[in-house]
């Protein structure tokens, strides 16, 4: 017979010399512990979450010495980093389904020297630049830097440019605006 552990049902604090309690104990199974989960894994949208569409960013368009490398902790296993230069650049090619306002999400890291922000340049569909800010989390641990961005119906693009210090990207989820 497996030993489980006992625990009281309710319990009184007696402080009268010689006083008496009767305690009361009921058997419980207590779950196993478990680990938590890898702090780079993908997590799953849980039920109720709006439907995303997720860009690899090793899928976009490259230049300007932009270049996928191979990451074990990357999405897909790869991410895009030496966003380096001016020059630098990062488009991908997305759809929307409706002209409107959606969230663009990126998975991103910042291994910047001296902990900064890092500033990408963002623009849609060939507009205007706006700051798209990466915090600091050390390269290869990915946070989420978002974005509200204005879609046309079809394809747009989405261009990521280097304004100051260093960012990487692993990819871009894209969904409605609620």
């Amino acid at each position: 017979m497996d030993r489980l552990p006992l625990r009281p049902l309710a319990g009184r604090r007696l402080d009268a010399p010689g006083a008496r309690a009767e305690v009361r104990l009921e058997r419980r199974q207590y779950a196993e512990p478990r680990l938590p989960a890898a702090p780079n894994a993908p997590i799953a949208v849980p039920s109720g979450e709006p439907s995303r569409e997720r860009y690899e960013a090793e899928n976009a368009a490259l230049g300007g010495g932009a270049a996928a490398t191979n990451e074990a902790s990357a999405s897909g296993g790869r991410k895009v980093g030496y966003i380096d230069t001016a020059a630098s650049y990062v488009q991908f090619t997305v759809s929307a389904p409706a002209a409107g306002w959606y969230v663009l999400a990126a998975r991103t890291g910042n291994g910047t020297s001296g902990q900064p922000w890092a500033i990408h340049g963002l623009s849609v569909n060939g507009g205007a630049a706006s700051n798209f800010y990466v915090a600091y989390s050390g390269w290869n641990n990915w946070g989420t830097s978002t974005a509200k961005v204005y879609l046309n119906a079809g394809s747009n693009t989405v261009r990521f440019t280097r304004v100051s210090n260093y960012a990487e990207i692993d990819s871009l989820d894209l969904f409605p605006s609620l």
